[in-house]
């Protein structure tokens, strides 16, 4: 069993200059955390930032007992792409650098371990959160890191799951250049 397959707590991270949704589940899937970090579009960018990397990071337990799981960036996406492109950068250089194990979850197969789909919107991701999992968010960023943090447990523990959600898990594998070797070294496996 790998250091991941032992983690107490799954995060989940939504990356958005506006809102960063963030779920810490522990072993149990209960909610330790659910937050969204928001700034305001006047302050300065760089305040901006260091604020929300400032506050995740105070959220996220030690790298030794936990497993992040981070929306990766959506291609097709339209309006700030630059500057959450930036600020996810920054994140994952962080949980890099600081030895977090970490894996990149396309939107895509986040929306298909979620709602069979890999095109749903958000209204629907928050709808199916709640149908699946029995919890009610108000913020669809901190669903999607609520949805993040699920499907990294299912992940790591390589939970029974539906033939929908095993497709979404290969292509996370396949996302992150994961193969049985890497992922047998928790550190190999968070610097791929």
């Amino acid at each position: 069993m790998t250091d991941f397959e032992k983690a107490p707590y799954y995060v989940g991270l939504d990356i958005s200059i506006t809102g960063t949704g963030v779920v810490v589940l522990d072993k149990q899937l209960k909610i330790a955390v659910a937050e969204c970090v928001k700034t305001k579009p006047q302050d300065d960018w760089y305040g901006r930032v260091n604020n929300i990397v400032s506050r995740v990071f105070s959220y996220i337990p030690a790298p030794v007992v936990c497993s992040v799981f981070v929306e990766d960036y959506a291609f097709a996406a339209k309006g700030q792409v630059f500057n959450i492109a930036e600020l996810s950068g920054i994140i994952k250089f962080r949980l890099w650098s600081d030895a977090y194990p970490f894996l990149r979850i396309p939107p895509t197969s986040l929306k298909k371990f979620t709602t069979a789909t890999g095109t749903a919107p958000k209204e629907l991701m928050m709808k199916e959160v709640y149908k699946r999992y029995g919890v009610d968010f108000n913020d669809n960023n901190v669903a999607d890191a609520y949805a993040l943090a699920r499907m990294g447990y299912a992940i790591t523990q390589q939970a029974n799951v539906p033939a929908y959600q095993k497709d979404a898990i290969k292509n996370v594998w396949k996302n992150n250049k994961i193969t049985e070797t890497t992922w047998a070294s928790r550190t190999e496996w968070a610097r791929v």
